[in-house]
């Protein structure tokens, strides 16, 4: 072959593999945007689905301040209060770890009878616990979660244990 020719087939090659190889670029990049989208819609989704289910429920959603663990770098506390493996899986705080327990309605700590009923609201109990006393910081202690807790819990189960029995 002599010089011309090669020449001709590098140029020709050239012309051809660079709109080839831009026209590709275009698609994948567009590619990648239309899955991106397409995860961004899904997790919008799955929060709407969440809101929706914690209405039904009639639970107060999270406003997840952060995304991580309250607990983080912590000691737990059904860590620190050796909760048995029943008691913790059943606790709201377990369920809910990105907030502190004492700012979680029904939580085994807080559960009391009132008038025949379980009720997890009242937070005295959690200004002497050593949990709130190590990771509280003296602030006042507001319920932020309620409807998820144990007393909702056993609530529901005792309703459906007396429908079983009828």
């Amino acid at each position: 072959m002599t010089w011309p020719i090669i020449l001709a087939v590098g140029v020709a090659v050239g012309i051809i593999i660079i709109p080839v190889a831009f026209v590709w670029y275009l698609n994948i990049r567009g590619t990648y945007q239309v899955v991106r989208d397409a995860h961004e819609r899904k997790m919008r989704r799955a929060e709407l689905l969440r809101e929706a289910e914690a209405l039904i429920r009639g639970t107060t959603p999270v406003a997840e301040e952060t995304t991580t663990e309250f607990w983080m770098n912590k000691v737990p506390c059904w860590e620190m209060n050796r909760c048995s493996a029943e008691i913790r899986d059943e606790c709201p705080a377990y369920r809910n770890r990105v907030i502190p327990c004492w700012a979680i309605e029904g939580t085994y700590g807080k559960l009391r009878m009132e008038g025949g009923k379980a009720c997890g609201r009242d937070t005295a109990v959690c200004q002497t616990c050593p949990v709130y006393k190590k990771y509280g910081e003296g602030k006042p202690i507001h319920i932020k979660l309620v409807g998820a807790g144990t007393d909702t819990y056993l609530r529901t189960s005792r309703e459906e244990t007396a429908v079983a029995v009828r």
